[in-house]
């Protein structure tokens, strides 16, 4: 397969196969350009452009690219402690006043979710000391915050954080705690695993895979260390619950009937991961959000998004067979030089970009109501789908697979995607930098979003989204990095 490199610095640098010391030199090269700034406050911008208050707002703080920028620094040599506090930090916002009311509300009525900003908040400003949502002409921009794959995501890794005891139970304060604990609870109300949401792509609502299973794996993370006496997480929650009034530990009982002993706590946790369970054991190998018409906007075979069902999720009832079938889904989307969302995605399909310099925050505002996603759809030029970061995603897939399995083909693969990865950093130089797909520069050695299809005079070409560098995809290629060094730890 022929890889399109757009530095030539990486194409000397990149091989086939490789050696632990020709990954070292690579790696050593690679390190400016993976490397994850955190802001003055401690958090992590979704992309490192140039200018301030960038009108697409992507300077917002994301959960899920924070959660992602944690994995990548937990994986890096000396920033373990920052890691840490990116979690503590996103803690503290879940649990603010505002936060606590949207959940809590959420509890008592689920049906107030039917306006996505009655959801527990997933986005915010990061320059806000409040922690406060983006604001577009004085107020809140709309959000469809309905997005139960970056709560799971923050929910399991957090609690990782408990266990290992990088962050004490002692020193979790009583709001923090109470949204640890109700947590559950808000799954369980809305029904997960029945429950449309915005996805990980953040657009129209479905039931998808993604979502559902990263829920999953947090809930069946949260079981699992419940029923390890040495963590004596059980006695914690017991008495913070207790002192808090929700009832029972972690909140459950108020809403399913259960009195404050351990073991209906057990039964209920175990009954949502069994829910979770049944959705993924029949939908996923299906797709994304097969349950729908194949005439519906919802309907969704082949998907990027399953890949969360491989990484981050920890799923421990996928068996080769499943995950195998989450590959075979995603491959089709492989472009000539990255990979696909999903087929016919509009997002910063061809010329997505030109046309609107005066307004780009339009582009990248919320476009999960169904009008406004249906009219960007109409409006994409067919067959031009932007082709993003993930083989880098891909590659940590297939690594993991190579861990269980040590076979030749699954390390091949692993390094075709991750060499595929490294193909898409940018090249040119600070003096003649490359163009964007919006025609300004961008840049070099950085890793962008995706790249887009600039049409000109009938001439297709690829150009990196303005999007560049984007905190997520540095992360991602971080991890497959990482991943790759441990396979060839383990290669024969």
């Amino acid at each position: 397969m022929k890889i399109l490199f757009q530095s030539e610095q990486l194409r000397a640098l990149a091989h086939d196969h490789y050696t632990s010391a020709q990954l070292e030199v690579l790696s050593n090269f690679l390190e400016p350009i993976l490397h994850i700034d955190v802001t003055p406050n401690g958090l992590v911008k979704a992309a490192d452009r140039f200018q301030a208050n960038d009108p697409t707002h992507y300077d917002a703080i994301w959960v899920r690219d924070s959660v992602w920028a944690y994995l990548a620094m937990r994986s890096e040599r000396g920033r373990e402690k920052t890691a840490t506090q990116i979690m503590k930090i996103l803690l503290r916002y879940f649990s603010s006043p505002k936060q606590l009311n949207r959940l809590r509300n959420a509890i008592q009525e689920p049906s107030l979710l039917g306006d996505p900003m009655n959801a527990v908040h997933v986005r915010f400003d990061g320059s806000s000391p409040e922690m406060d949502d983006v604001y577009v002409s004085g107020k809140p921009q709309y959000w469809n915050h309905k997005q139960n794959d970056a709560l799971g995501l923050f929910y399991q890794f957090i609690l990782q954080e408990l266990a290992s005891g990088r962050i004490p139970l002692s020193e979790l304060t009583d709001p923090e705690a109470e949204f640890l604990m109700r947590l559950p609870t808000y799954f369980a109300r809305i029904r997960f695993f029945d429950m449309e949401d915005a996805g990980c792509w953040e657009e129209i609502e479905r039931i998808n895979s993604s979502s559902v299973g990263l829920v999953t794996s947090s809930l069946e993370f949260l079981l699992k260390r419940m029923q390890e006496p040495k963590l004596q997480w059980h006695s914690f929650f017991l008495k913070k619950s207790r002192a808090l009034g929700l009832g029972s530990t972690l909140g459950l009982g108020s809403t399913l009937g259960l009195d404050s002993t351990f073991e209906p706590v057990l039964s209920s946790l175990s009954a949502l991961v069994e829910s979770g369970y049944k959705r993924l054991m029949r939908q996923s190998l299906q797709g994304e959000s097969p349950d729908y018409p194949k005439t519906s906007p919802r309907y969704r075979e082949s998907d990027a998004a399953l890949l969360n069902l491989l990484f981050p999720c920890t799923l421990e009832r996928f068996d080769r067979e499943h995950k195998e079938r989450i590959i075979a889904l995603v491959e089709p989307l492989m472009g000539q030089i990255g990979i696909k969302r999903y087929s016919g995605d509009s997002y910063q399909a061809a010329n997505y970009w030109l046309g609107h310099e005066e307004d780009v925050s339009v582009l990248t505002s919320d476009y999960s109501q169904e009008e406004r996603f249906q009219l960007r759809s109409e409006r994409m030029i067919p067959g031009t789908e932007a082709q993003w970061f993930f083989d880098s995603w891909l590659s940590k897939a297939y690594g993991i697979l190579y861990q269980d399995y040590y076979e030749p083909g699954l390390l091949e693969k692993q390094t075709l995607h991750f060499n595929r990865a490294l193909a898409q950093i940018t090249g040119g130089t600070t003096a003649e930098p490359v163009l964007g797909a919006d025609g300004k520069p961008v840049p070099p050695l950085a890793v962008p979003e995706s790249y887009n299809i600039v049409i000109e005079d009938g001439k297709r070409r690829f150009a990196p989204s303005p999007i560049t560098p984007l905190n997520w995809a540095r992360a991602s290629l971080r991890l497959a990095l990482t991943q790759l060094k441990e396979s060839l730890k383990r290669s024969p």
